[in-house]
């Protein structure tokens, strides 16, 4: 609400409180709270130059009484306005009666309408009864006077929603005694007349309608009329509006979004505690959308592609909205454990999850294995940012990764931790503390995204208590007290809380020492919280704040978004803080003008005012910087940079009056600053001002030919400028070719520089050379030439049109050529079209294009200027131009093969211009297949349509086997051509593949050439071995996301070889991670063994580099689910103990229950560095004892058995 009034409000100059909001919060995407928002309303509020405003709020009772205390914070707002500017701020609101809204707004003036809405309900009901459709019964005597006394003459109070309910249910009546009875058996309240509409809903009906009405009462969004229907499964979306009637809904005609047909229709519906079948609570509406959602998610087992989804509207909505509905409710529900099961599936099932993403992200390249803006969030980085406890509960206890990180589009890498705490879930930072063993970057990510605002202090007390108990982030210091790590109190100084987080930590201060070094008041200076923790510094820690050279450099950096700083330091330190001429100049530079006066305050006597000072506050964006330097300037001599700042200042005039009035009389103005004046977007009153000076004699400067050929080139005001140059100039200045350049040359306003010249001279000398620099003019934009040109041969429709010209357009030759036949044809013109094609300055293509624009047509001019070749080329274009040519010179037109293919490579042959053309010609026509293989190299669709479909009887293996065998050089050229053809007819490419890939797999495979691979393999019957190469070459040549593309497209047809297996794992292009990960893809399509891959890659791997912890999480996960070798294990256990973290360790033993846990393992993981000892022995030491008392058990029974 707060935005809304300063949106409507403020002034077109934003006021600085705003700016400053803006630097502070949008480059970091972050939301002001209400007291800035509310501090930058009262600035716009005192600044509005009126006596007075007028606020208008419409419905208060609409506004939400919820848990979130929308309307409490409306109504705190009001008080704030009113109090603060009660005699300027006048309020006019409307509502129904509700107490609470009474109770706030008691003291001000109360108009009752309802004596008011009674006449306008009365008013629309005869408008009604004389425009409607009741105004049929006129003639019928007394049935207007009936219904009036009816619907009018009413205890109640009349309301508008009842009233029109019962004109639509009159609206019905056919017959007068229908009337009657419907006026009888009228419902006397609103909420008879709704209980009456849903009783008459047939009884078939009601589970869809009561599914309806939920769906529209509790959405999270507007909802498509398809959405709704998809709900109750109707598969003519209109049946919707039929079942609830459009009593109960209403569908908008411009966007079809269907909602309830009034608000009252949902105060009606939704209740405390449901009696009747039409009632609805909230937990109810909630808990039925978000089962609904869940199962409609559960139910895409198979991946999902974008065309699937575009016609699975509810499937859109779930994705987005599940989450939503679900933290409406509360776990006091008895249905609740049945969705949390779901939820689970949600998280936990790899197919399920990846559709999930997809739809809900708009991306449907998204893999479980890739990295960045490709990759789908990891499951519990998603559960920790979404707030999901019981669902990251159970993800740690089924393996995964505590540490998960994420590479998010828009804050860059991140892990759970960071996840959970910048959303303000920090039980479940807590919790993930638990299962690692906290690390100095760990904290520090933490601590860099904890938002006090979302959060209650006792859980960030907590969550410090936990973090400082680490050993890694304090050191013990001499008198016993512990040292703070500088890095975690640099973290803790985030741009969100870090003014309040810092003063918790000083809170601690008798325990702990905070430093403040250097580095921790630059991350100080610049976390944008306008100087609250430099404040907190300077109150509690100001015998530790050393203020640097290197310190007030960045000082300066920070002062023109965030000058509190640089006022609070000049305040305590002016005096004694460093300052060198480069600190001098960049406050002179950046720092507003409040600050400036500060600095002179207290240092001003030590600031030598020199000339790059001077050029220093000409750039200041707070031109009353200059003001204020200028008042100490003396005896300076301007140099050319100063000036050009002046000129190109929106402040400049005031400025160069400033500058001027120290300069001595007839001051030379050198011609460059003129120059820089005629072209500047601010340059007409200064320009206006220095003429009036140079008249009265107190500045000499020339205005020449040089001046006039800068004032064409004005891109705001030429006219204005050349007029100013053209009556002040020093002698008569002639427009020349060179004036005429500059002006065509103007990038925003050519066209207004010709105009004004054209008024100067009709006669304008428009040459050849004028000519060729609009033609070649590349600085101006592409369109604006166009407008450019297009004026030219407009005015001067026989300008010379040599073909330097043309050859100078380079690329636009066409568009050029073009807009000069638009003048007029005459005869020459297409003598000029067969220089140009003769010289190769425009092509056929190009020429082609005029038929289409009507700027020249098929006749004997064209056919001699261009000759009759080319003509049947340019004619195979279109089917009017071939026409005409065989009209014209059909005896003269040789047909030959040569001739056909130069039309392919030319310009884009159009079948019914071919089909005419063998019609009238007959077999004088070649159709060959050279022709028909050029047709599918060039994608001349339109051609190789007419050739086989109507063309002769085509074997197409023969024609495929002839294209891949003589131009099969390129891979693309090979799978192009096989789609194109593919069209028409099948035929098999497993022979192709087999003999092509072989012989050009030396030179290897683009990952381009492997996607269009797998485009043309995917959905067809394609041979074993040949599927069994693409795949080798695949896996052998690709990178991970290829491989992707792959899988996903081929899914089980990747036949799972040793060959395939081997391509895979000796392919260097990607991470053995990544080579891991893929390798678990695959398995998820069909079988394989994998220990021989393992036996002989891990130890090369082990040899080579090592292992990561992420990557033996990732051999964990591919191994629990496979039967692999004992070898196999007994290797991949050595690594896992020897080197896996905690969670990788628990993983695999939770997943493999037969495994035997011995003395030695237990050995191993207590000397494992990664392992955090604190969870995983305990576990292990727990599932030992299990073991053996499993032993026991089993040995017990054994013996009684005996």
């Amino acid at each position: 609400m707060t935005r809304s009034i300063i949106r409507q409000l403020v002034p077109e100059e934003l006021p600085g409180s705003l700016v400053s909001l803006w630097e502070e919060h949008g480059r970091q995407n972050r939301e002001p709270d209400q007291d800035k928002l509310s501090t930058v309303l009262r600035d716009v509020i005192n600044n509005h130059t009126g006596d007075r405003l007028f606020l208008i709020f419409d419905a208060l009772d609409e506004c939400p009484d919820n848990e979130v205390h929308e309307r409490d914070l409306l109504f705190q707002v009001l008080k704030g306005l009113i109090d603060e500017h009660g005699e300027k701020i006048h309020l006019l609101a409307t509502s129904r009666y509700e107490e609470n809204i009474r109770c706030h707004l008691e003291e001000s003036l109360e108009i009752d309408l309802e004596d008011r809405m009674n006449n306008d309900v009365e008013a629309f009901v005869r408008d009604a009864l004389d425009h409607g459709k009741l105004s049929r019964w006129k003639k019928e005597k007394g049935v207007n006077d009936q219904i009036l006394a009816k619907l009018l003459d009413t205890k109640e109070p009349r309301r508008f929603r009842w009233a029109d309910l019962q004109i639509k249910r009159l609206e019905k009546c056919k017959k007068r005694d229908q009337i009657t009875e419907s006026l009888e058996t009228i419902p006397k309240t609103l909420e008879e007349t709704y209980q009456r509409i849903l009783h008459d809903i047939p009884e078939d009906e009601k589970e869809d309608a009561r599914s309806i009405l939920t769906w529209l009462s509790f959405s999270l969004e507007p909802l498509r009329l398809e959405t709704v229907a998809a709900v109750v499964g109707f598969p003519h979306p209109e049946d919707v509006v039929g079942t609830c009637t459009t009593y109960l809904v209403t569908v908008s005609p411009s966007n079809g979004t269907i909602k309830l047909a009034h608000f009252s229709v949902k105060e009606f519906l939704v209740v405390s505690e449901s009696i009747h079948w039409y009632q609805l609570t909230k937990n109810g509406g909630h808990m039925d959308i978000a089962n609904r959602a869940l199962d409609d998610l559960l139910d895409k087992t198979e991946v999902l592609t974008q065309g699937a989804v575009h016609d699975l509207p509810l499937l859109k909505y779930a994705a987005a909205h599940w989450s939503g509905h679900f933290s409406e409710l509360t776990d006091s529900d008895a249905k609740f454990r049945d969705l949390e099961k779901k939820i689970h599936r949600l998280f936990e099932e790899r197919i399920v999850y990846l559709n999930w993403r997809r739809v809900a992200r708009g991306n449907f390249r998204l893999s479980s294995w890739d990295r960045g803006n490709a990759a789908v969030e990891p499951p519990i980085y998603l559960a920790c940012e979404m707030g999901m406890q019981g669902v990251v509960e159970r993800l740690l206890s089924l393996g995964a990764h505590p540490c998960a990180a994420f590479d998010n589009a828009y804050y860059g890498i991140e892990n759970t931790f960071i996840a959970a705490a910048r959303n303000g879930h920090l039980t479940i930072v807590q919790q993930l503390l638990g299962n690692v063993e906290i690390s100095a970057k760990t904290a520090c990510d933490i601590a860099g995204d904890i938002h006090l605002d979302k959060v209650p202090h006792e859980e960030v007390e907590g969550l410090l208590n936990s973090l400082l108990s680490t050993k890694v982030l304090c050191d013990k210091t001499a008198n016993g007290c512990v040292l703070l790590n500088e890095n975690f109190v640099k973290a803790i100084l985030n741009g969100v809380s870090g003014h309040r987080l810092m003063c918790l930590l000083l809170d601690r201060q008798d325990k702990l020492v905070v430093p403040v070094t250097e580095s921790v008041l630059y991350t100080a200076l610049w976390n944008n919280d306008g100087g609250e923790t430099m404040r907190v510094l300077l109150d509690r820690r100001r015998k530790d704040i050393q203020i640097t050279e290197d310190l007030m450099e960045s000082v300066t950096a920070v002062s023109s978004y965030n000058p509190d700083i640089s006022e609070l330091i000049l305040q305590h330190w002016g005096a004694t803080v460093p300052l060198n001429q480069d600190i001098i100049w960049k406050f002179w530079r950046y720092a507003p003008a409040k600050v400036m006066e500060l600095l002179l305050q207290t240092r001003g006597h030590e600031i030598q005012i020199t000339e790059e000072l001077v050029a220093a506050a000409a750039a200041n964006g707070d031109h009353a910087v200059f003001r204020l330097l200028w008042e100490r300037v003396s005896g300076i001599e301007i140099t050319s940079e100063t000036w050009q700042r002046i000129v190109w200042s929106s402040n400049g005039l005031e400025w160069m009056e400033m500058v001027l009035a120290k300069c001595p009389q007839r001051y030379f103005l050198e011609n460059e600053i003129i120059l820089k004046m005629a072209r500047s977007s601010y340059g007409l009153p200064l320009m206006r001002m220095l003429l009036d000076k140079r008249e009265a004699g107190l500045v000499v400067f020339d205005v020449s030919e040089a001046t006039m050929i800068a004032a064409a080139s004005n891109e705001d005001c030429p006219q204005q400028m050349m007029e100013l140059v053209i009556n002040n100039a020093d002698s008569e200045i002639p427009v020349n070719e060179k004036i005429l350049s500059s002006a065509i040359g103007n990038v925003r306003a050519a066209e207004s520089a010709l105009e004004y010249l054209l008024e100067l001279e009709q006669n304008l000398p428009i040459t050849e050379e004028v000519l060729v620099s609009a033609a070649a003019a590349t600085a101006v934009p592409f369109y604006q030439r166009q407008r450019v040109l297009k004026f030219i041969f407009n005015k001067f429709p026989d300008a010379p049109m040599t073909d330097r010209v043309f050859k100078a357009a380079g690329h636009m030759s066409g568009v050029l050529l073009s807009l000069w036949l638009k003048r007029g044809r005459h005869v020459q013109d297409y003598q000029v079209i067969g220089r140009l094609l003769e010289q190769s300055i425009v092509s056929l293509q190009k020429l082609t294009k005029l038929f289409d624009e009507g700027l020249v047509e098929m006749d004997d001019n064209l056919v001699d200027a261009v000759g009759t070749q080319n003509a049947l080329i340019m004619a195979l274009q279109g089917y009017d131009a071939m026409e005409k040519l065989l009209g014209l010179r059909r005896n003269d037109i040789t047909v030959t093969e040569e001739v056909v293919l130069r039309a392919l490579d030319g310009v884009c042959v159009d079948g019914q211009a071919f089909k005419i053309m063998m019609d009238r010609l007959g077999s004088a026509v070649p159709v060959t297949e050279k022709i028909l293989e050029k047709a599918f190299l060039k994608d001349q669709s339109r051609l190789l349509d007419l050739l086989l479909k109507e063309g002769r009887d085509w074997n197409l293996q023969q024609v495929w086997d002839a294209i891949w065998r003589n131009h099969g050089y390129f891979l693309r050229d090979i799978v192009r051509g096989a789609n194109a053809l593919l069209n028409y007819g099948e035929f098999d490419v497993s022979q192709t593949l087999v003999e092509f890939l072989p012989r050009h797999e030396e030179d290897g495979f683009s990952n381009k050439d492997l996607d269009e691979l797998v485009n043309l393999c995917a959905g067809r019957d394609i041979s074993a071995p040949a599927i069994e190469m693409i795949s080798v070459i695949s896996f052998k040549w690709g990178d991970a996301k290829t491989i992707r593309v792959f899988i996903d497209r081929l899914v089980s047809a990747v036949p799972m070889t040793k060959q395939v297996w081997y391509a895979l794992w000796l392919n260097d292009g990607f991470s053995f991670k990544q080579k891991v990960i893929i390798s678990n893809i695959l398995l998820e399509y069909g079988e394989f063994d994998v220990s021989q891959i393992l036996l002989e890659f891990l130890p090369l791997k082990e040899e080579n580099e090592g292992f990561s912890g992420e990557e033996i999480d990732e051999l964990v996960n591919l191994c629990v689910g496979q039967d692999i070798s004992a070898p196999a294990t007994e290797m991949l256990i050595e690594i896992l103990f020897g080197r896996g973290n905690a969670n990788s360790i628990m993983k695999f033993v939770k997943r493999k229950p037969t495994f035997q846990l011995t003395d030695g393992l237990i050995q191993h993981a207590e000397r494992n560095e990664r392992a955090y000892k604190k969870v995983l022995m305990p576990f292990l030491y727990s599932k030992r004892a299990a073991d053996q008392n499993i032993k026991v058990a089993a040995a017990k029974t054994e013996a009684e058995e005996d």
